[in-house]
């Protein structure tokens, strides 16, 4: 791994994790960008590692959707030495205003990002240490900003309360903040099935960046966490990634370029390549997939550009996930009561005569007993 020089001193950051996955992506409409897989771990958790490079302590981190998953996957903070600070933004469109806080405001130097673009280490230290401003072409020429941007946090006073990112990226550039190009590999942004399939192995031999934890076991065809296991009779074709809880049985193949993320299962005889896995799928036996994201019964097909949904009584593709249990609701309790004290007076009348007439009541313990189970 390269040595990179310390910035002098570390900045504040903040982190919006507020944009949601793609809409062609096989996950709930309000699952976080920020949480979808990117190698090894979460796009998150690997934003994390590279923020240790720049010798950051402090991480502001603005939510929307689902703070508890985000919650879940950071932890404290304790892992990487970084003490984390919550925000939570009621648009996820228009969450800035939290730059125009006091204690932000008062920082001194920010970096400023966002969770689902992905930066080498290099340039987040680069950013850490000096203003900057990194843009990227797209595919007709024009320039965008990339998310990141190392800044004073007093340029950004004027800020509306209301801002989007075009006008916080408007804002910057008014402030005279440095531009600086980036290649197309340098910025990953994860808006799209495509995308996040093109991001899973780029995102590996930049400088100042670790391709697999130094815990995960490193093999010719690629890596494996320690918690995963793989059948010897298993066909693997690196690069390939198979992440903690993740079982490949005898006679599956494996790769290239596949990321099986957390706690997933593929049957014996099944090929995957070119896919990214989430967590928790079951994948069937004698199954052919390639050029996929999966995600339980759900199943994006990037040649065809359609999305498959798998009956689950076919057991071919499956959630892992808990059930969710169903409890009754305070509508559907009120809704019992009133039926209940409604029907008290027929009830009453019933039972009444029930014993005028000598009879036990119908629900009543005992009422009928006869032997059911016999031994000898």
């Amino acid at each position: 791994m390269t040595s990179l020089p310390l910035p002098p001193t570390a900045p504040r950051v903040v982190l919006f994790a507020t944009r949601l996955a793609g809409a062609d992506l096989p996950v709930p409409a309000d699952h976080p960008a920020a949480l979808l897989p990117l190698g090894h771990a979460s796009v998150i958790e690997r934003v994390m590692e590279h923020l240790t490079h720049a010798a950051v302590t402090e991480v502001d981190i603005v939510a929307c959707d689902h703070p508890e998953l985000l919650r879940a996957a950071l932890g404290d903070g304790g892992r990487w030495g970084i003490t984390l600070r919550w925000h939570l933004a009621r648009d996820p469109a228009r969450p800035y205003g939290v730059l125009l806080q006091g204690a932000l405001r008062d920082a001194g130097r920010l970096l400023i990002g966002h969770a689902d673009r992905w930066l080498p280490a290099a340039r987040l230290r680069q950013l850490g240490a000096a203003a900057g401003m990194p843009l990227q072409a797209d595919a007709e020429g024009s320039l965008h900003w990339c998310g990141w941007a190392g800044v004073d946090a007093a340029t950004l006073a004027t800020l509306p309360t209301d801002a989007d990112e075009t006008i916080l990226a408007s804002a910057l550039a008014a402030a005279g903040v440095p531009p600086a190009l980036l290649a197309e590999d340098e910025c990953l942004r994860l808006d799209s099935a495509e995308a996040l399939l093109r991001a899973q192995f780029a995102s590996c031999g930049q400088p100042g960046d670790d391709a697999v934890p130094g815990s995960w076991i490193r093999l010719r065809w690629g890596a494996m966490s320690p918690l995963a296991r793989v059948d010897a009779g298993a066909v693997m074709v690196g690069p390939a990634l198979v992440g903690p809880g993740c079982v490949v049985e005898r006679g599956a193949v494996i790769g290239p370029k596949v990321v099986l993320s957390r706690d997933v299962v593929v049957s014996a005889g099944t090929r995957v390549q070119h896919s990214v896995v989430l967590p928790r799928s079951y994948l069937g036996a004698g199954l052919e997939l390639s050029e996929t994201v999966v995600n339980g019964t759900r199943m994006r097909h990037m040649r065809l550009g359609v999305e498959s949904v798998l009956a689950a009584d076919d057991a071919v593709l499956l959630s892992l996930n808990d059930t969710p249990t169903h409890r009754p609701t305070l509508f559907g309790r009120l809704l019992a009561a009133t039926l209940l004290a409604g029907c008290a007076p027929l009830l009453a009348l019933h039972a009444a005569a029930s014993r005028r007439r000598g009879r036990c009541g119908r629900w009543w313990p005992g009422a009928i007993r006869c032997t059911a189970v016999c031994g000898w």
